[in-house]
């Protein structure tokens, strides 16, 4: 939730290796047995008060000398019989009744015995009954919240601790009291938030391992082990597992700190995994009898399983519901061949799958905008961060202000970020962002530590005040089903890419074979035609000839009409055979000077201005391009022809030269002085049979030039762009390959 910065003395704190601090706590006594002699490695020094003689006079005898053969016989079977943790037992021990329990510890077996106290006997039944009872209402919560509660009143009825608190883990391993419950006379800590520091990793992994740690007061001096290494191994003894391990001074003195002198804390785990402690606190020393210890562990069993079983429940049931909206989604986005546009138009809907306020679809460097838009040079900056990472599944944050300095100024409106690449190359993303979620949180205390006491080389907190912090420049955090969310929309978006993908080939594909079919029949139906129509033109010839005289003047009109429009079809017809063949012919393109190839031009064109005045400027070093010379012939004789054709200037000109075009292009520029072209027409003037003028403007002409001119060009992979300007002129650019 929050970050806080890491001391020297915190990182100290999280290296401590108390998990073997080679002393115990005073309340009990312990031995370390070898597993294979039976015999004593190892005692706490305080065994001295049992036997009234020299420790060392005890290490390395057999079990039975030091508990007797009975108590050695019974712990021994239980060794055999038990792996790990055995029974406890309750057995006289040097004349004094003690609660005994073993565990395995590497080669070593711990026996670890805790006197009872006289008058201090538990009726059995009663504590059996008052766990039932605690178990069948800790079963009747519904909901997180309630069970909870519910602990906190179980466990302070059984235990009797001032206060109970049940301490819940955010994902960053801080801690929050979720519920409490204490004696009147005690400040409520419920609300209250706790830094990760205060319980460090090494410590949160002990209580995975161990459901429970007892210290009777935090003012105990240890008492250390005897000798202080395992004569075996010559290493300190491991009692991670140990019930009366000495915890760490500074987890003393941080209890001190806060007033507490006994506490116990019983894990809960949700499916292996620490989600929080049962937190008993009381001001005076509090040592809790063994069974009771046991009875506790059990609430904090029980109440681990069930906080699982509510929040498989609840996950469980939020994953259907989200399930089903997205499958809606997906399944009405499915239905349009382009997925862009129905994201664009689905946008609401789209947004509240993963709780954003804005997204970004970027496919073939083309983004389209959802919801909330933001300033483009943030998003740039957050593309720019995105194709730094490295990772082929999602990127997500929930402080995009730390990773994107340009988004800090607009956390508001932007402080997460969630993105899935839709490619391998990581050029195209679907990116969700969040506003954000700001926060006051309430700290028990200050939670950056204060180090001005040096007297202990690692110190805990001495302030609990409440001290208030405004979180801000984060977004609420993408949990686990956002992550999954925005996969599976990835699968389907891609999905969608593919289809549309596979449609638009089969759909080019058709395509193709029309234009091959097209091009086809138009060759075969043009030079099919044009013999009927020379017949027509020629019967009408030879009729005028041979009647004419017999002919009145309105029919000498319409069989001119008639030759005229055979005349028409026959040019038309011809020009369409011609735009064919184009297609149609093979293209064999060379290096060629083009210079040489408008020598040519130049030839074809002069014959068509006779009586006209044309001057045309030909740059005299134009570069050479990868071309077929007399298809371009063809392309420059139809651009000057027409130049001077669409010209009503008394001197018409034509300049004719080269710029540097793309890497690997060349731009042939063929600039007039003509009637040039207005915008609303340019996209026209390449159709074939397209005019802009009557029939007979300009003399005349079946409007095939230019759609030749462009066929020529995209044959040989190039592409024509014309720039006019209505009286002024036209310039008809063409990119060819250098």
């Amino acid at each position: 939730m929050v970050d806080l910065k890491t001391s020297s003395g915190e990182q100290a704190c999280a290296r401590e290796p108390i998990h073997i601090p080679g002393s115990i706590q005073p309340h009990g006594y312990l031995v370390a047995v070898d597993t294979d002699t039976l015999t004593v490695d190892q005692l706490s020094r305080n065994w001295g008060e049992l036997v009234s003689g020299d420790l060392s006079a005890c290490l390395g005898r057999p079990l039975g000398l030091i508990f007797g053969e009975h108590v050695a016989a019974r712990l021994i079977g239980n060794m055999e019989e038990k792996n790990r943790i055995a029974s406890a037992l309750r057995e006289q021990v040097c004349g004094r009744e003690f609660d005994i329990v073993q565990h395995r510890s590497g080669g070593s077996w711990i026996v670890e015995l805790e006197p009872i106290e006289a008058g201090a006997e538990i009726d059995s039944v009663a504590l059996i009954q008052r766990q039932g009872e605690a178990i069948a209402r800790l079963q009747e919560a519904a909901v997180t919240s309630e069970l909870c509660e519910e602990v906190a009143r179980q466990m302070s009825a059984l235990s009797g601790y001032d206060r109970v608190m049940v301490y819940r883990f955010h994902p960053d391993w801080h801690g929050e009291v979720i519920a409490e419950c204490l004696r009147d006379d005690m400040e409520p800590f419920l609300g209250l938030h706790y830094p990760a520091s205060d319980i460090p990793e090494q410590a949160r992994r002990l209580y995975t391992r161990n459901w429970q740690r007892l210290i009777v007061t935090a003012d105990y001096e240890p008492v250390p082990l005897v000798p202080a290494l395992n004569p075996r191994t010559s290493q300190p003894l491991d009692l991670t597992n140990s019930a009366l391990r000495s915890v760490s001074p500074v987890h003393c003195a941080y209890l001190r700190n806060m007033g507490v002198s006994g506490s116990m804390s019983v894990s809960l785990l949700c499916e292996g995994r620490l989600w929080g402690l049962i937190a008993c606190h009381h001001r005076t020393p509090r040592r809790l009898p063994f069974a009771v210890r046991l009875n506790c562990e059990m609430i904090g069993r029980v109440a681990s399983a069930l906080l699982a079983a509510i929040e498989k429940t609840d996950a469980h049931r939020a994953r259907l519901s989200a399930k089903a909206a997205r499958e809606g989604f997906l399944d009405r986005l499915a239905e349009h061949l382009d997925f862009a546009q129905a994201l664009t138009e689905k946008a609401p809907e789209f947004l509240e799958l993963l709780s954003a306020n804005g997204a970004v679809l970027q496919v073939n460097g083309v983004r389209r905008t959802m919801g909330e838009p933001l300033p483009t040079p943030v998003v740039d900056a957050c593309f720019e961060w995105l194709h730094r990472q490295e990772s082929e599944d999602l990127v997500f944050t929930d402080q995009l202000g730390v990773e994107v300095p340009a988004a800090a100024s607009h956390a508001t409106r932007v402080s997460g970020l969630l993105a899935v690449p839709l490619t391998e190359t990581g050029a195209d993303w679907l990116v969700w962002f969040r506003p954000e979620h700001a926060q006051t949180v309430h700290w028990a205390g200050n939670p950056n530590k204060d180090l001005s006491d040096l007297s202990l080389p690692i110190q805990p907190r001495k302030s609990f005040a409440l001290w208030t912090q405004h979180v801000t420049g984060r977004s609420a955090p993408w949990t686990d089903f956002d992550r999954l969310a925005a996969q599976e929309i990835r699968a389907a978006v891609n999905a969608s890419i593919r289809k549309r993908t596979e449609r638009l080939l089969q759909i080019n594909s058709e395509l193709e074979q029309k234009n091959v079919d097209l091009n086809s029949f138009a060759f075969i139906a043009s030079h099919d035609l044009r013999e009927p129509l020379r017949g027509i033109r020629n019967s009408i010839e030879f009729f005028v000839e041979d009647h004419g005289g017999a002919i009145p003047e309105e029919g000498h009109e319409r069989l001119a009409l008639a030759a005229r429009t055979a005349e028409r079809m026959h040019d038309m017809i011809e020009g369409l055979l011609h735009y064919t063949r184009v297609g149609r012919a093979e293209l064999s393109a060379r290096p060629v000077e083009m210079n040489k190839v408008l020598k040519r031009a130049m030839e074809n064109a002069q014959s068509q201005w006779s009586g006209q005045n044309v001057r045309v400027e030909i740059a005299p070093d134009l570069p050479t391009a990868r071309c077929n010379p007399v298809m371009m012939a063809e392309v420059f004789t139809n651009l000057l022809t027409n130049a001077v054709k669409y010209n009503r200037r008394e001197e018409k000109t034509v300049e004719i030269f080269a710029r540097q075009g793309p890497p690997g292009k060349v731009v042939f520029c063929v600039r007039d002085n003509g009637i040039g072209i207005p915008p609303r027409h340019l996209k026209d003037i390449f159709t074939i049979f397209r005019r802009l003028h009557p029939r007979d403007a300009f003399g005349g002409g079946v409007g095939v030039g230019l759609a030749i001119v462009k066929a020529v060009i995209e044959r040989h992979g190039g592409a024509v762009e014309v720039e006019s300007v209505p009286n002024e002129g036209t310039t008809f650019n063409l990119i060819l390959e250098s």
